[in-house]
């Protein structure tokens, strides 16, 4: 009597891996012809930035800054997309840089901020929940993820 159900329980187990080793599919192994692809990455480095872009009746002569909902501060004087930089500002972890029509913060990626812009007396500020966007200079396989945020502050006219 134990052969018997010795006997059903292995032709049981045997039936259920048969069945389990019809419905999985096995690759057949081909002959590769052609050498393996080698993924490889450069070396360009990026960093987390966001860029402020001024629109509208942009001042020649102006003072941007940027506050955090946690206090951060951060600030630059423009003149002509020209910043006027301390000695040590580049020397610190993060930084805005002056350009054309923009202020791009190095290595600066709040989710919140809000931005001023002052000039000859006038100011506009707007707050802003920046959106990021990762780009890869090296592909899309290899690091450094480079963060990159862009918000847009329009300067009204007098």
């Amino acid at each position: 009597m134990k052969l018997r159900h010795l006997f059903v329980f292995h032709a049981t187990v045997s039936l259920v891996f048969g069945i389990a080793c019809i419905l999985t599919p096995t690759p057949l192994a081909q002959p590769s012809t052609s050498p393996p692809i080698v993924k490889t990455c450069t070396v360009e480095g990026c960093g987390v930035t966001l860029t402020v872009t001024l629109s509208g009746a942009v001042p020649d002569d102006y003072v941007l800054g940027a506050v955090t909902p946690d206090g951060e501060k951060m600030s630059v004087h423009c003149v002509n997309g020209s910043g006027q930089y301390a000695d040590d500002h580049f020397d610190r972890i993060s930084y805005p840089v002056c350009e054309q029509g923009r202020v791009t913060f190095v290595r600066f990626s709040p989710d919140e901020v809000t931005i001023t812009v002052s000039w000859d007396g006038e100011k506009v500020s707007q707050s802003f929940k920046p959106v990021y966007e990762s780009e890869y200079p090296n592909g899309p396989e290899c690091l450094p993820e480079c963060r990159i945020g862009q918000v847009t502050l329009i300067i009204p006219d007098k």
